[in-house]
């Protein structure tokens, strides 16, 4: 009985490891693992800093790039749409750093594709903005095909995808769909 159950198990491992390696169901615990890697060294490396002097500084760090989340204009935290439902979330944020914002966009953070995820485009363009003032950011989504809760979050880019605010939380959007 013992051998059954460990030929079993062992005939489950190489199963999981072809559905792993050679399925879309993979592709998305591959993109999960990479994701979740990058998110929790981020944590880490928050928590315990690495000796900045070190590095080579591919980015201008500044208060210049400031900015500060306003409002959720759309589509506020923990709100229920409908499976394949397509919808808009406007996010209102404030320039606060002293150069006006030219050319920026927010990138999604992680997989954007695949069974369960809120779809949406890679990229959505941050309107020009002045020190002090506001702007509304839209993104367009569609809601997975499966019942259940989703998340997604975008960061601060410029034209050549360098994250201008790498400190900074980003903007995120939390919905459950329902059918």
């Amino acid at each position: 009985m013992d051998i059954i159950l460990g030929l079993v198990t062992i005939a489950g491992f190489i199963i999981a490891i072809i559905v792993l390696f050679f399925t879309e169901q993979g592709k998305e615990v591959r993109d999960n693992i990479q994701y979740y890697s990058r998110r929790f060294l981020t944590h880490i490396t928050k928590h315990f800093p690495i000796d900045s002097s070190k590095l080579k500084k591919t980015q201008p760090t500044s208060s210049s790039r400031q900015s500060l989340f306003i409002r959720d204009v759309t589509i506020m935290d923990g709100s229920k749409v409908k499976v394949g439902h397509k919808f808009q979330k406007v996010w209102e944020i404030k320039n606060i750093g002293d150069l006006p914002w030219e050319n920026r966009y927010l990138d999604r953070v992680g997989p954007f594709k695949g069974p369960g995820r809120l779809k949406s485009g890679k990229r959505v363009r941050i309107p020009y903005t002045l020190p002090g003032h506001r702007c509304q950011i839209k993104v367009n989504l569609t809601a997975p095909y499966q019942p259940g809760s989703c998340y997604a979050e975008w960061k601060m880019v410029d034209e050549k995808g360098n994250i201008l605010l790498p400190n900074q939380e980003p903007l995120f959007v939390s919905v459950d769909v329902i059918e």
